[in-house]
């Protein structure tokens, strides 16, 4: 992905959550085969930070 670089640079900045169609798709995916995403540096969705149950 190479914006994803970008994801936690631009949410350290304006300090809002980023959400890119990779980043979502990649959560879909992760939760899709039953994982919890929990991938630091790559913005709080990947993260974890912005999931609810």
């Amino acid at each position: 992905m190479p914006s994803l670089a970008s994801v936690q640079q631009v949410e350290d900045e304006l300090g809002l959550p980023v959400v890119t169609a990779a980043t979502a798709t990649a959560y879909e995916i992760l939760k899709a085969l039953g994982h919890s995403p929990a991938i630091e540096g790559a913005g709080q969705l990947l993260a974890g930070a912005l999931v609810t149950n």
